[in-house]
């Protein structure tokens, strides 16, 4: 059972029903409905941005080697690759560190030596950093300078006072978008050096248009990293997707071969299910670095094999969260453990790499917080933990704070280690956490409609018109309608082992057309629905292609027996 949230209604036109919904004020309704590359912020706004690029420039002068330390999530590793290959397309030596799963998330000692023996003197960090305090004080110790280019959560006592410079969004009060990606931040460095390098015989404006020819990178992280879809990101995102259509990058090009991906139809969804977690595969289960190699490589037979790499381990990744999912859920059930308000559960055998998909997707399935933890070591586990809108888990983990070797995250996700010996302290103390906090109707899904629309109002125009919403994303979902009354005059099963409901909906006392719909993953519908039967729907309105023909179809999120036949 979900809760079926409809938006107060403001207006009777649906599209500024929808800007209204988003927070689209009137004066901003063309710039967001006609996103415009010239509307892009100057990256000289960010606090720093001026040093950062006179550093970079000084390094590029006196030929010395530049050190890029990158996060090993999509957004990082995109980051990261904008920057190696802008100094690959200037000749300028630079190398590498991705740290691996197991040395976690941050700069670390181990690292900046590695960069440090490479010959760097100059380190940029992309995607992490704002809290390595104590690593920036070793670089410090052997005269590397170190620029943090970062956009996560700021610790006051953590933030590294002795880097050369900090570009950070949420830290220059001029900079009007501070939800920037970490890829974002790194694309704006990039951005700003092209516009300061100077070259013999034209080179200067190749250069400067390079940092458009990045943009599918930096949607990339964009998208990955879940930042809002709005202003200056939702430009980022737009351009980039166009960019990706023809992208210039041998290793984008090979992921779209390699995944037979339909340049056409590149949209959010593509880089969020397809490329995304190509990308982020090897970091989980192998090594970022294969990742960063593909986006990088100006080899083309290079090129092909990362990528069919990249499709290997996203196939074994595939394979090892399905196994994962099917235990949890199977342990759930034996142990009854959805009775309680919060889900915790471990194996010893599970990979660390998928522990924080395990956690989404049963959350996301059981509208439940839920930690799933693995062994570290012969006395840690290690766990990923997510959770629903009215818990907020990381001020959870600050009450057991006591109990935990080191954690970090947000509101809806965390990572933590604990030793084993506190695992069964740690439960009980969270279930009664939870137990104090979590209300009955916190664990009803919640699913959030724009608007009620009458069944004559599906049609082509109004698809069109959600079209120029496009791209999708956080802060600007796809819209999803509620419409009441519609009786069922088909029902078939479709796909591999019949999981997908087609059904087909008609007005109860109306003359109109069948509309098409959908349910994916429909088991806990199929039992309770049948010909004939009236229901209200929630949904969303998409183009269906088929042979050629395109078709309104609805992909109904949810249905249910009407009271108001």
């Amino acid at each position: 059972m979900k809760r079926w949230l409809v938006a107060e209604k403001t207006s009777h036109d649906i599209i500024e029903q929808l800007l209204i919904n988003r927070g689209i004020s009137a004066k901003d309704r063309d710039s967001f409905l006609n996103p415009d590359y010239n509307d892009l912020y100057d990256p000289f706004l960010l606090k720093g941005m001026n040093k950062a690029v006179e550093r970079i420039l000084k390094a590029i002068d006196n030929n010395e080697t530049i050190g890029i330390f990158s996060d090993f999530d999509a957004d990082g590793i995109a980051g990261g690759a904008i920057l190696g290959n802008l100094f690959n397309h200037l000749n300028v030596k630079n190398e590498v560190y991705i740290p691996s799963r197991d040395e976690g998330y941050g700069l670390n000692e181990a690292g900046i030596l590695d960069l440090h023996e490479k010959g760097c003197k100059l380190i940029i960090s992309v995607d992490l950093g704002i809290t390595g305090k104590s690593e920036v004080e070793f670089a410090k110790s052997l005269s590397i300078d170190v620029i943090i280019t970062d956009h996560h959560i700021i610790q006051e006592e953590k933030v590294p006072t002795k880097a050369y410079v900090i570009i950070h969004p949420k830290l220059s009060p001029k900079y009007p978008n501070k939800d920037l990606a970490g890829g974002g931040v790194a694309w704006k460095l990039a951005q700003a050096l092209a516009t300061r390098i100077k070259t013999n015989n034209g080179e200067l404006s190749r250069i400067q248009n390079f940092p458009k020819w990045t943009l599918d990178l930096a949607a990339i992280s964009t998208i990955c990293d879940m930042v809002p879809l709005v202003g200056e990101n939702r430009i980022i995102a737009k351009y980039g997707l166009k960019v990706l259509t023809k992208t210039k990058n041998l290793g984008l090009s090979s992921i779209l071969k390699e995944a037979a991906i339909d340049t056409s139809k590149i949209n959010t969804y593509t880089i969020g299910f397809q490329i995304g977690p190509r990308i982020n595969a090897p970091g989980r289960l192998e090594h970022g670095q294969i990742s960063y190699f593909l986006l990088t490589t100006r080899n083309q037979g290079e090129a092909t094999k990362y990528a069919k790499k990249l499709n290997e381990v996203n196939l074994q990744r595939q394979d090892e969260l399905a196994r994962v999912l099917a235990e949890a859920k199977l342990a759930i059930k034996v142990k009854e453990l959805d009775k309680n308000k919060i889900i915790l559960l471990f194996d010893e055998n599970w990979p660390d790499g998928v522990l924080g998909l395990v956690a989404g997707r049963i959350t996301e399935e059981l509208s439940r917080p839920t930690l799933v933890f693995t062994r570290l070591n012969d006395t840690q586990f290690k766990g990923s933990a997510r959770s629903i809108k009215s818990f907020h888990i990381l001020k959870a983990l600050d009450k057991v704070k006591d109990l935990l070797v080191k954690y970090g995250g947000h509101s809806g996700a965390a990572g933590l280690t604990i030793k084993e010996k506190d695992f069964t302290k740690l439960s009980t103390k969270l279930y009664k956490i939870a137990q104090d906090e979590i209300s009955d109707e916190d664990l009803l899904p919640p699913i959030k409609i724009d608007a009620e629309v009458a069944p004559p109002q599906v049609n082509q125009r109004l698809l069109e018109q959600i079209k120029k919403f496009e791209p999708f994303g956080m802060g600007n979902p796809r819209p999803v309608f509620m419409s009441k009354r519609l009786a069922i005059s088909d029902l078939q099963l479709v796909g591999k082992n019949g999981k997908h409901l087609k059904i087909k909906l008609k007005t109860k006392n109306e003359k109109l057309k069948i509309i098409d719909g959908i349910i994916f993953n429909c088991a806990e519908y199929i039992k309770d629905l049948k010909k004939s039967d009236v229901c209200d729907i929630v949904y969303s309105i998409e183009e269906n292609e088929w042979n050629g023909n395109k078709s309104i179809q609805l992909n109904i999120i949810d249905i249910k027996i009407s009271k108001e036949v």
